[in-house]
């Protein structure tokens, strides 16, 4: 039995933008990709100038931005691929690129004492499962672990205060706006409506 084989060439980029809350890749098949820009944390946190520095590599297969160290790949924006970094490595990076002002780190340290704690948390709780009843016992190290994790979520803080104080830091940042949100469905639905009045009159019409 014969089988026949497809190859499917992925175009490459040769231009990107970044601009509000997009990322937009010109390809060299004359198409124009955007994907939403908070798929990459790193781009979402960088400067303007940060997101303009960027360059191809591997003739046009990725875009790489050094002054971030993230590199994405045309395959990747293709297929509709978030960002796989981990929340523990982007809050590492972020609390590193705030390291130099203290006052700006202060919410990144806090995120990274919720999640280091609760990850280890999670690991020892995991492991306790898969040696079953003896993972519970004195007979292995698992039970003084997962008592040592638990207090961990509150020597250091507990989890809710350092999620108060990010939540008042990140809340100073914005400032309320007059009506709906931008996302608001029936304030969406209406403006839909009364911009495509003419279209559904004509296809009432029809039908």
């Amino acid at each position: 039995m014969s089988t026949s084989t497809f190859e499917v060439s992925v175009p490459e980029a040769e231009a990107v933008t970044a601009s509000g809350d997009t990322l937009t890749a010109e390809l060299s098949d004359g198409r124009t990709l955007s994907v939403p820009l908070d798929w990459f944390p790193r781009l979402v946190h960088a400067t303007p100038e940060e997101r303009g520095n960027w360059r191809l590599i591997g003739r046009g297969a990725g875009i790489h931005w050094p002054d971030l160290d993230e590199d994405i790949s045309v395959e990747g924006l293709i297929a509709g691929r978030r960002s796989t970094e981990s929340q523990a490595s982007f809050l590492r990076w972020l609390e590193a690129r705030h390291s130099a002002t203290p006052s700006a780190s202060r919410t990144e340290i806090a995120m990274i004492k919720v999640c280091g704690a609760k990850m280890l948390f999670n690991a020892i709780d995991r492991s306790i499962q898969v040696h079953g009843t003896m993972g519970y016992s004195a007979d292995m190290p698992l039970e003084e672990m997962y008592r040592n994790a638990r207090a961990s979520r509150l020597v250091d803080g507990a989890d809710e205060v350092h999620k108060v104080s990010i939540a008042r830091r990140t809340l100073k940042e914005h400032s309320a706006v007059d009506g709906h949100p931008t996302e608001h469905i029936p304030t969406r639905r209406a403006a839909a409506l009364e911009r495509f009045a003419d279209h559904l009159d004509i296809e009432a019409m029809n039908s």
